[in-house]
This record gives C-alpha cells, structure tokens and sequence, in this order.
C-alpha cells in the first residue's frame, strides 16, 4: 500500500475526529450545532461519527461557528471524498462508514432520496440546509 493511499484511507477518520474536538472544544451540543448551522442534528451525527463525510458546506458552517477557519478542514474533506470515491472504483459499490465499517455488514444507504455519500438530499430532508458563502471566519486550526 502507498503512502498516498495510507494517507487517504486515513482522512475521513480524521475529519470527524477533528470536529468532534472543535466541537468539545468550544462545548456545542449536536442541537446548538444543528441551530447554528441550518443542519440537523441527525446529519452532524453522522458527520462526526463518520458515517458520512460532510458536504463542503457544512464544513464550512462548522468552521464559522467554532471560530476557524475552514482551509484544513476543506482539506481533510476532500482526502476523505477523494478515498471514498478511490474505495467506490475499486468495490464497485458504497464503501463501508461506521459501525458497518466494523463488521455489522450495512452500507451507506442510496437511492432517489439519497444525495451522494447516502446523505439525505436536503429537499428530500426538508431541512432547507443553506449554503454557506465564505471561508475565511475566525482563525486557523493551528491556532486552536
């Protein structure tokens, strides 16, 4: 395995272990979070447990509400898109997230309601989840 593939496998574990601690960090609940963010606590259960990795969006609403800035989490973001969809190509199917990771045997669900990643599609949702314009809020995770 190259160091590259190592690398990439390893981001989406990354990513969510990084916003579950800006996220104890700075004390939020997953319902405060959800508030402050226009998405629900069930998808920021999901982001930060790792089940599904978090649209750039949400990555960047995350940011703004902890008080980062969103470059390093952008970049763990796309890694770990970027390893899904390498993971995707080479089983020809949904790769495996969370607790199916660990052997329950379920996969991301898909399907017409089901945005990429088996997130659910916002209109499907109806949760109006908003893009967020910007990303230079607050400061940067090195300085955190």
């Amino acid at each position: 395995m190259t160091s590259e593939r190592r690398r990439l496998e390893a981001a989406a574990p990354e990513l969510s272990a990084e916003l579950r601690r800006l996220r104890e960090l700075n004390r939020l609940t997953l319902a405060a979070l959800a508030k402050r963010t226009n998405y629900s606590k069930s998808s920021w259960e999901r982001y930060l447990n790792g089940k599904v990795i978090p649209p750039e969006s949400a990555v960047v609403a995350f940011a703004q509400t902890v008080g980062v800035r969103p470059d390093e989490l952008l970049m763990l973001r796309n890694r770990a898109e970027r390893a899904e969809r390498a993971e995707r190509e080479q089983t020809g199917g949904a790769p495996v997230r969370g607790p199916a990771a660990a052997g329950s045997g379920g996969r991301v669900a898909t399907g017409p309601d089901r945005a990429a990643g088996g997130e659910v599609a916002p209109e499907a949702e109806g949760s109006g989840e908003a893009e967020v314009e910007g990303h230079a809020a607050g400061t940067s995770l090195a300085a955190s």
